[in-house]
């Protein structure tokens, strides 16, 4: 068979097509040549920019906290701010370094209703879990047991109207 090309002269298509010569291979050539580079790149550990196992974050303790039984939007909204509170009061409580990890994560836990329990855990980087974990941990757990305490504790809030009155 020929192939008609511009200046008239014919050339002989080839008669057999290897995988190095198919069409879709040779389109899709170049993209998985830089699927494959980039792979290896985002897997390779850059000289000097290794990451140790004693940089890495560990959970120290968890814990779990029983709240509302009952749906409270009120709690829901008001307990990332009171994490968040114990957070920085056991951070600024302890001598710990800036640069020590320390970090929490919450999660709601309850089976009916997520928020009915709450797991917290403390978190930091390994290599200062040992002398610093145990102090920072008991006083973030401490701390925020007596304010999940006095949280629930509080008499639901008044509606804006008050309460209503017969008549």
């Amino acid at each position: 068979r020929a192939q008609m090309m511009k200046g008239g002269g014919e050339k002989p298509e080839r008669a057999e097509r290897g995988l190095g010569s198919s069409v879709i291979f040779s389109r899709f050539q170049p993209l998985s040549a830089a699927v494959f580079f980039l792979f290896c790149a985002c897997g390779s550990v850059r000289p000097g920019a290794s990451v140790q196992s004693r940089d890495l974050a560990v959970v120290f303790q968890t814990r779990r906290y029983a709240l509302s039984k009952t749906p409270d939007p009120e709690l829901e909204t008001a307990l990332p701010g009171i994490v968040s509170a114990s957070h920085d009061y056991a951070f600024k409580r302890t001598a710990a370094p800036a640069d020590a990890g320390f970090s929490y994560t919450l999660a709601p836990k309850g089976a009916v209703y997520p928020f009915s329990e709450m797991e917290v855990s403390c978190v930091i980087r390994d290599k200062y879990a040992s002398r610093y974990g145990g102090e920072l941990c008991s006083s973030f757990f401490s701390d925020l047991a007596r304010k999940i305490k006095r949280t629930l504790q509080k008499p639901p809030s008044a509606e804006p109207g008050g309460p209503l009155k017969d008549m």
